[in-house]
């Protein structure tokens, strides 16, 4: 927690959580939300989930675990559908492509489903490269400095078969500062594998790689400022109802004097 006040959130997507179990937590001193799922297997393998800030909480309509990979929260943005978010945690390149294929189309049939705006968010394990020309939906600015892996290709197909945007490609940014991991060896090599994915590119209005908070991860966080705001509901418009009491009506029937003059 101590962390977490060092910067400004509403939503934090977790991954990697290798939690037990799944549970819901509210901190007593802040009341914000932490759900999170279990992890997979003897090793704990994934774990997805949230950190919900309390100036939001009562606008989340629902947040569920899918698996120890996806996760989805719905946040009620005074529209006529909600905003969705979905976290993720994609396999890696040696579970092989049959695996990260099957993860894609789990991710996909979450997507497909009413919402204002969607953005998927979390670890894809894939190196991005340079841009192509034909690619539609990364924008200028991608790591150059590292190669495409199979996996990259694979997230590449992904946003331009569901036309989502990849986040940090839409701004420029520092290419000593892009990196989200950094590996654990003697060289310590730093690659972007951490992205965000957005339906609207004017929905997101900056990206953040926050390195200067000891999260006690190989990874660092990643910030996505969205253009989205909250509109407060309006109150229901009360109509004057005009109801029928059928017995008043029958004796007033019964009771007036129905005859004329003349």
């Amino acid at each position: 927690m101590n962390q977490l006040s060092k910067f400004k959130y509403d939503i934090i997507g977790l991954c990697e959580t290798r939690a037990k179990v799944e549970s819901r937590t509210k901190w007593i001193q802040t009341g914000d939300e932490l759900v999170i799922g279990e992890g997979n297997g003897q090793q704990r393998i994934g774990g997805v989930g949230f950190i919900i800030n309390s100036r939001i909480a009562s606008h989340v309509i629902e947040v569920q675990i899918h698996s120890h990979r996806i996760a989805t929260l719905k946040l009620d943005i005074g529209r006529k559908t909600p905003l969705l978010i979905i976290q993720i945690y994609a396999p890696h390149k040696e579970y092989g492509i049959d695996e990260i294929e099957k993860f894609y189309s789990e991710v996909e049939t979450h997507l497909d489903q009413p919402a204002y705006q969607k953005i998927v968010i979390g670890d894809f394990n894939a190196q991005l490269g340079p841009k192509d020309t034909n690619q539609r939906y990364l924008g200028k600015f991608t790591s150059g400095t590292w190669d495409k892996n199979e996996t990259g290709e694979l997230l590449v197909d992904f946003v331009d078969a569901n036309k989502l945007f990849i986040i940090n490609t839409l701004f420029q940014k520092p290419p000593n500062k892009r990196w989200t991991f950094e590996s654990t060896n003697t060289n310590k090599t730093r690659h972007e594998i951490d992205f965000g994915l957005c339906t609207d590119r004017l929905m997101v209005t900056n990206v953040e790689f926050l390195s200067r908070l000891d999260i006690g991860s190989d990874h660092r966080p990643v910030r996505f400022t969205l253009n989205t705001k909250i509109r407060k509901k309006r109150p229901p418009i009360m109509k004057s109802v005009r109801v029928l009491h059928e017995g008043l009506l029958q004796r007033n029937i019964v009771e007036k004097d129905w005859t004329t003059n003349g």
